[in-house]
């Protein structure tokens, strides 16, 4: 994975979120994402 993904605010996917951490999903990112706004779909 390529740090432009997150420079780029290209949404954040489960698959991303697996590959920094395994232990979290994206319903563990919800309420962060949304405060900070980071585009990112359901799945």
């Amino acid at each position: 994975m390529r740090c432009g993904t997150f420079y780029a605010l290209r949404p954040l996917t489960q698959t991303i979120v697996a590959a920094l951490n395994a232990d979290l999903s994206m319903g563990d990112l919800a309420y962060d994402l949304a405060a900070a706004r980071y585009p990112s779909v359901a799945g």
